[in-house]
């Protein structure tokens, strides 16, 4: 009777201890799962350049990103929202751009935990800016094709 209950006893205690160890982890494989996903930022030309030409290369970016697993800030969506309430908000050209700037550079920073550069970004004075301040903050930084 005692070998009997003890049997039972330890049944039970290697099922909850199985059951315990695949719940913990399912929880480590979620948190790892979480703790996977990157933000990148995209970084590249966009002042002087045809909006819809810009905004085709920007999603296209943006659809390979995600295509890889990554989740994308789109600076693009920004300036596209400031250039459609610009007389609003903005005084001069300049104002715009350095309030978009600091926008972009602002969620750059809080939101994402890597920038991913266009091929023109060595054209561009806010990608450099972009490029510089992600570096200094200790993000990760490369060009968009070598983010896989």
């Amino acid at each position: 009777s005692w070998h009997l209950n003890r049997k039972l006893y330890m049944v039970k205690r290697k099922a909850i201890m199985i059951l315990l160890s695949w719940h913990l982890n399912r929880k480590l494989y979620m948190v790892k799962r979480k703790a996977i996903m990157i933000k990148l930022y995209i970084s590249g030309k966009i002042t002087g350049i045809d909006p819809v030409s810009c905004e085709k290369k920007f999603l296209e970016a943006e659809r390979r990103l995600k295509k890889l697993g990554y989740e994308v800030y789109n600076p693009f969506d920004e300036i596209k929202q400031a250039r459609m309430r610009r007389r609003a908000v903005f005084k001069t050209e300049l104002d715009d751009y350095n309030k978009i700037m600091a926008l972009n550079i602002y969620n750059l920073l809080w939101e994402c935990d890597g920038v991913a550069l266009l091929p023109d970004w060595k054209d561009s004075k806010g990608a450099r800016i972009e490029k510089y301040v992600a570096e200094e903050m200790g993000l990760a930084v490369k060009e968009i094709k070598k983010w896989n």
